[in-house]
């Protein structure tokens, strides 16, 4: 009978590198994790950590179906990720990350909003429409999966302000 091993890998040496941003992730495997320096078979409890990667094993489950209910019971809301992003050893089965929708740093959400931002601000661009635009980027990109920075906001102003700078120079 197959068994079903959750596998949590999470990233713990520096994060100033967006590299590393949101690279953690839960794996339903067909294999249980082991130990890093023992090589001892773990299906609970930290597994041990090699090159500032962190890996813990989350328990052993009779069905797909239960373990992915661990899943969510461990983690809360989570989002199914793609095999072609990951390393598909180990036997996994399935590849998780915490949270409905991927978070973006500055720079991801600025590339997603830049062709719809040149249309819509301009230098006459007031900032009760940075606010309306604000919630309808926002909304756009919930749509497709993913939560905006924090800096949403800031990053139509500096447009803004940069569109006056140059209307002004003209």
């Amino acid at each position: 009978m197959t068994k079903y091993y959750i596998i949590e890998h999470k990233y713990v040496g520096p994060n100033d590198d967006e590299m590393y941003f949101d690279v953690d992730d839960i794996k339903i495997c067909s294999k249980p994790a082991k130990a890093n320096l023992s090589g001892e078979v773990r299906t609970e409890g930290w597994c041990g950590t090699t090159d500032d990667w962190s890996v813990h094993a989350h328990g052993e489950y009779d069905s797909l179906d239960d373990a992915r209910e661990a899943i969510v019971e461990k983690f809360g809301v989570v989002r199914r990720v793609s095999f072609t992003d990951y390393y598909e050893g180990a036997g996994m089965i399935e590849a998780y990350k915490e949270g409905e929708l991927a978070p973006c740093t500055r720079n991801i959400t600025y590339e997603l909003i830049y062709d719809t931002m040149e249309d819509d601000v301009d230098a006459h661009t007031t900032n009760n429409e940075i606010d309306a635009l604000v919630s309808e980027y926002t909304e756009y990109l919930n749509e497709d999966g993913y939560e905006p920075h924090e800096s949403l906001k800031d990053i139509l102003t500096e447009y803004r302000d940069d569109r006056r700078e140059s209307y002004a120079e003209a």
